[in-house]
């Protein structure tokens, strides 16, 4: 009994290798969302040069700009959450990564444990979540004072999760 028990824990540590695969492919979602984050950030530029040079009219809202912007800044903020999980997940089941350790690496990809993971995966989380909510509120139409009010219910809820999330 004591011999299957060793072999199924084996099996179990040598297969943590197939976390490899999901290290891959957020490394690769990373890659994708960062390259689409610049191209509407490419997008927003053409309109504005073709506007400078008179070969189109400036007629775009500056609604439509900003959510230009943003939608740019959330595709890199999510694509920064999928790096940080892949090299979270590099360091935690394949292997402490060597340039990770280099000084002028920075601290992003230094996981030494789950509970430093999960830190920076909800800091990551937070912020996104608090770019959907600027969004929202872009497009978000006044009619009347209760939509004020949720706005400002909004803002209230949003900097109590960033002063929950802050404490030590």
């Amino acid at each position: 009994m004591k011999q299957i028990l060793k072999t199924i824990e084996y099996l179990i540590w040598e297969s943590k290798i197939i976390a490899l695969l999901a290290v891959i492919s957020s490394a690769v979602s990373a890659i994708i969302l960062f390259v689409y984050g610049s191209l509407e950030i490419l997008d927003l530029f053409q309109g504005f040069w073709q506007a400078l040079t008179g070969k189109a009219q400036f007629v775009k809202s500056h609604i439509y700009l900003m959510s230009k912007i943003i939608n740019a800044v959330e595709l890199y903020l999510v694509a920064t959450l999928m790096y940080v999980m892949s090299g979270g997940m590099q360091a935690l089941f394949i292997g402490k990564m060597e340039a990770a350790n280099d000084p002028n690496a920075g601290r992003v990809l230094q996981i030494q444990s789950m509970d430093q993971f999960k830190e920076r995966m909800i800091n990551i989380i937070h912020i996104i979540l608090v770019v959907l909510f600027f969004r929202f509120a872009l497009t978000m139409d006044f009619i009347n004072v209760l939509n004020l009010v949720y706005l400002a219910v909004g803002i209230v809820l949003i900097a109590g999760s960033v002063y929950l999330t802050s404490r030590k």
